[in-house]
């Protein structure tokens, strides 16, 4: 019923349609289910995509504008800018369909980036396709006309819909994506409620965790409360391992940081004082990621190397120690 409320509210948006025309997206938003992600079309030249973002909070809306003609006369949409759909960030996607009438079964083209190869296959196999990615897929068979002369709207012209079963676990998406990150962590929403600890270390001796910008994505805001139960100092920063989840969580100053609990290598680089303050960091890649984590010490600089024994045995990896000389 509610899938038919959305469809309803469309039609009436596109009697109004016109090259400046938006959707009235907080009109919709009471109506979009967070797990899903809809296609809508008007025309060739005029399709839309929108999803709930979990993360922000906010509908996020695709002006999917113009199709593209493959070589072998497949259309297909291209997204080269990130997208979330649900709890899952797509940095990089295409998707194409056939050019079949809508009133026959629609043959459904994927992409997978990770490995590079086009699947091409009917609907009823579909969901074979995406179980990998946790997922299933599900397809709008009502056929029924909401509104005559609305651009001959039905609801069998939203191509597809996939929808996101999320367990009470971290989901995770392996989609390769070269300019960005090749493993990207997609985290439910009850993870702020549903995380354990499995094992815990406190960095109350003056380590800073640094956060870049590309990782903004793995942040949680605010801080989990099973993570704040176990701090001695409301400015503690710690490290944990969440082995249920399969993921490694660092605490900042106001949120978390977390990530895969796939650790390649740890080094910590000493910087020793010269003319200058020198400094002390612990380096800590993680599997697929292009850059590594950066945790700084802000206290007892370069003292840092006195943890390694600590180090080695909570995150279960040798680590490293490299000397960079003077700071001059």
């Amino acid at each position: 019923m509610w899938k038919q409320k959305i469809i309803a509210i469309w039609s009436k948006c596109f009697l109004k349609i016109s090259k400046s025309w938006q959707p009235d997206f907080e009109e919709l938003s009471a109506y979009i289910s967070p797990d899903i992600l809809y296609f809508f079309t008007v025309d060739k030249n005029s399709s839309y995509c929108i999803s709930w973002n979990t993360t922000y909070s906010e509908l996020l809306a695709l002006n999917l504008g113009h199709l593209e003609i493959d070589i072998n006369g497949v259309q297909f949409y291209h997204f080269d800018i990130p997208i979330i759909v649900g709890h899952i960030k797509f940095n990089h996607a295409k998707i194409l369909w056939n050019s079949t009438s809508l009133a026959s079964p629609i043959q459904h083209y994927i992409v997978d980036i990770r490995e590079g190869v086009r699947h091409t296959d009917t609907y009823s196999q579909l969901a074979g396709i995406l179980s990998k990615y946790e997922t299933y897929a599900q397809k709008i068979t009502d056929n029924t006309v909401m509104d005559e002369n609305s651009f001959n709207l039905r609801i069998k012209d939203i191509f597809y819909v996939l929808n996101y079963s999320i367990p009470d676990r971290c989901t995770r998406l392996d989609i390769y994506n070269k300019r960005d990150y090749a493993y990207p962590i997609l985290l439910d929403s009850n993870y702020q409620h549903q995380g354990t600890v499995s094992k815990i270390h406190y960095m109350s001796y003056g380590l800073k965790i640094e956060q870049y910008h590309h990782y903004y994505d793995y942040c949680i805001k605010p801080v989990p409360s099973f993570v704040t139960a176990l701090l001695k100092y409301d400015e503690d920063n710690i490290v944990w391992i969440d082995n249920i989840n399969k993921v490694i969580g660092f605490k900042g100053d106001n949120s978390c940081l977390v990530l895969p609990n796939k650790i390649q290598s740890i080094q910590i680089d000493n910087l020793r004082p010269a003319k200058g303050w020198g400094g002390c960091w612990m380096e800590i890649r993680i599997e697929g990621f292009k850059d590594s984590i950066r945790i700084y010490q802000v206290l007892d600089v370069n003292q840092l190397d006195k943890h390694v024994d600590d180090f080695s045995e909570f995150f279960g990896v040798d680590v490293v120690i490299n000397d960079r000389g003077y700071d001059c």
